[in-house]
């Protein structure tokens, strides 16, 4: 039996009042042992923003020392690490329990803090030295975010840092900084131009404040809920434009994380006329969750973790996980452990396969996932011959189709899972409830429709699909998780999406589409805005693939780039429905916006759709 040691750690949702919101940090309060490549393991398995770890300090007149780490590195200085590593020793260390001052020592120096009392005390820091660096062009700027220079305040954006570069970019208004997204081509061509890489931080000024948003893919993370070390660069752009008072003993909130459903409110303070006596980040913070993790301490220090005694407020474990995936995939692995025997030898990675259906299909995808000895589908194809090329290359494939899971009741999804039931009739085929619902209701009708325009391509009848079972799958020993029930193009919630944590993969079925205009005929302006949730839940797994539901071809990558475009293309259709004047019009512009994409049929069955309800 190979030896092992648990720590114990806590996750902290920082800068807010409420559970599952703000930004989520998991800490080590003791992690005197943990060597710094572990570190980096354990922040990559929980996959949240940021993990800390606490040491003794090597400072005297500092109370312990801080290692901040993302799933893609370590920080020099973070603010919401910092805030809810102090909060969690407040909490657990007699430390600092009998002071209101004190300081934690991080990787850029010494980080003083303060409590300020209350019923819900505010933890404050003060924001290291600010460096400034170069202005940007402001239109290569409102590239990098798909927006337009007359999107932005007639400011010109800065980079600027508080132990991480960021560019400031100001917004003309809210709707601005909800409608950005990262063009990633064009933030390469920024980062080209700097020194090392950077955030981009949006923000329009408010009555209290800011509205904000923080991107940073260069660091592993899409969008980041609340950013309190860009606190100060903003709080000096601000001053500097005359968005808010210098005076000294100024506060205002910067909201952020609304977009991502995780609202956090970052208060700031400054002493000193114009920031002179310092620059203060505060905020609340929330207890989620406590949890042992196990590790392995042979030579080879493998990450082969196991939460073994977690507790939440307001919820029974599992659902708190489940909810934790969905959010942020933070406790994917913790879920999968417990279906495999502790320290096994690390299995053969898995592997994806997607098969991408002819254009009188839609282009629609079906992705075998797929180890040495098994394997899932997800989705099942439309047409008879697609759906039997597909059934080729399973069985040649060697490997046992433990299931078929669709996932949502659209017909060009399922229509072939007549084929796949013939030759794999022992493979159980699998629909959430909600989604089998929908498909007693309509799926007659929809092959009876079908079945007289393409006699030879439509199957006289299709199986009908058993009720998931579960949402926790396995290959070959690694976790496949479904993740149920979201807003995508089905009127009702009934779109899900795959994820498998090992290969940091999404299978996003009907909620992305990827050089394919979207279905959009069934949507209505509530569903979309639900449809955008959808998106930023998958962005928030910070997934290294994202297979769509319906794809052109290889030139349009497997990758997070295919949700960031999804978001554009919903805003860009709801803007267009408003300056279009019939269905054409809609049509055109969209094409404009998308000159390569392809099924032009359903780009404009939607547009039609979408201008008769706005001309009733």
């Amino acid at each position: 039996m190979a030896e092992t040691k648990s720590y114990h750690y806590s996750v902290v949702d920082v800068f807010t009042s409420d559970a599952l919101e703000g930004n989520p940090l998991a800490v080590f309060p003791d992690a005197s042992d943990i060597d710094e490549v572990t570190m980096q393991k354990i922040a990559r398995e929980l996959n949240l923003a940021e993990t800390a770890f606490v040491l003794p300090a090597t400072r005297e007149n500092c109370a312990a020392r801080v290692r901040i780490f993302t799933p893609a590195k370590e920080m020099a200085f973070a603010g919401h690490p910092t805030i809810g590593t102090a909060f969690v020793l407040l909490q657990k260390s007699s430390l600092l329990r009998d002071s209101n001052t004190f300081l934690l020592e991080e990787a850029i120096g010494p980080v003083p803090l303060r409590i300020e009392p209350g019923e819900r005390p505010l933890i404050w820091l003060r924001m290291p030295l600010i460096s400034e660096g170069r202005y940007f062009d402001p239109a290569l700027c409102a590239k990098a975010l798909g927006l337009e220079s007359q999107d932005l305040l007639p400011v010109r954006p800065k980079l600027m840092s508080a132990g991480n570069p960021t560019l400031v970019i100001g917004a003309s208004d809210k709707e601005t900084v909800d409608r950005a997204w990262i063009d990633l081509t064009g933030l390469r061509s920024l980062n080209d131009t700097a020194e090392e890489p950077f955030c981009v931080y949006l923000f329009t000024p408010t009555a209290d404040g800011a509205y904000s948003r923080m991107f940073a893919p260069e660091y592993g993370i899409p969008e980041d809920p609340a950013t309190g070390s860009s606190i100060g660069p903003l709080a000096i752009f601000m001053m500097r434009h005359n968005l808010i008072s210098n005076a000294a003993g100024t506060r205002f909130i910067s909201e952020q994380g609304t977009k991502m459903g995780r609202r956090s409110l970052l208060h700031v303070e400054i002493r000193g006329t114009g920031g002179a006596d310092g620059i203060y980040a505060g905020g609340h913070v929330t207890p989620i969750v406590e949890a042992v993790m196990t590790l392995g301490i042979e030579e080879s220090k493998s990450l082969i973790a196991q939460s073994n005694s977690c507790h939440a407020k307001g919820g029974s474990m599992k659902s708190l996980l489940r909810r934790c995936i969905a959010i942020t995939g933070c406790c994917a692995a913790m879920i999968a452990s417990s279906t495999q025997k502790a320290f096994a030898s690390a299995p053969e990675p898995l592997r994806l396969q997607v098969f991408i259906g002819e254009v009188d299909s839609y282009d629609v995808t079906s992705t075998l996932i797929y180890g040495k000895t098994e394997s899932i589908l997800v989705d099942g194809q439309f047409r008879i011959s697609q759906a039997t090329k597909l059934a080729d290359q399973i069985a040649a494939m060697g490997t046992h189709l433990k299931a078929i899971i669709i996932t949502h009741p659209d017909e060009d999804h399922y229509f072939g899972t007549a084929i796949l039931h013939q030759r794999f009739p022992d493979t159980p085929i699998y629909m959430t409830a909600a989604a089998l619902e929908e498909f007693h209701r309509t799926s007659a009708k929809y092959l009876a429709a079908i079945k007289a325009k393409s006699p030879s391509e439509t199957p006289d009848s299709v199986p009908i699909p058993e009720v998931l079972p579960t949402t926790i799958f396995t290959v070959d020993g690694e976790a496949v998780d479904v993740i149920k029930d979201f807003q995508g193009d089905v009127l009702k919630t009934t779109n899900t999406f795959v994820w498998i944590p090992s290969l940091r993969a999404v299978i996003a079925g009907d909620i992305v589409f990827n050089g394919v205009y979207a279905w959009l005929t069934a949507s209505t302006v509530e569903t979309r805005r639900a449809w955008h949730e959808s998106l930023q839940l998958i962005a928030a797994l910070r997934p290294q693939v994202v297979i769509a539901g319906h794809k052109k071809d290889k030139s349009f990558p497997d990758s997070l780039q295919a949700v960031t475009t999804m978001e554009k293309y919903l805003n860009d259709f709801d803007v267009g429905i408003k300056t279009s004047s019939n269905a054409d019009e809609l049509v055109a512009t969209m094409k404009k916006k998308y000159p390569d994409w392809t099924q032009d049929l359903l780009l404009v069955a939607s547009a039609k759709a979408a201008m008769a309800t706005v001309h009733k």
